[in-house]
């Protein structure tokens, strides 16, 4: 199952998020290291975030995901989510797990 090419819901802004954070992460600090990092998975994470954020926050979590709006992102991580699980052919078989982390002192409302 491919991203449909050209639609709202091409996956262009997890691609550009993907890039963004490959090229901020491995910025040249004098040590010579490969990086190794799953932008697919930190995308997805980001987008779990983004379902109860609100005003100013969502709208930076969307100019940093590359969205115009949530719909268009959660259709993206949907559909990503479907190429991720699809892939349990023969061998291969993808898992992905995802945590969100909050600080000990921080209420969660019930219904996140």
């Amino acid at each position: 199952m491919a991203i449909p090419s050209g639609s709202s819901n091409d996956g262009a802004g997890y691609e550009k998020f993907g890039l963004q954070l490959y090229n901020e992460i491995s910025k040249s600090d004098g040590r010579n290291e490969n990086v190794f990092l799953s932008p697919a998975s930190m995308a997805l994470a980001m987008s779990m975030c983004t379902a109860k954020a609100k005003n100013e926050t969502l709208a930076q979590m969307l100019i940093t995901m590359n969205y115009k709006s949530i719909t268009d992102l959660n259709c993206t991580a949907q559909t990503v989510m479907e190429v991720i699980l699809s892939a349990d052919e023969g061998d291969i078989k993808l898992k992905l797990a995802n945590r969100l982390y909050a600080q000990k002192n921080c209420q969660i409302l019930n219904e996140y």
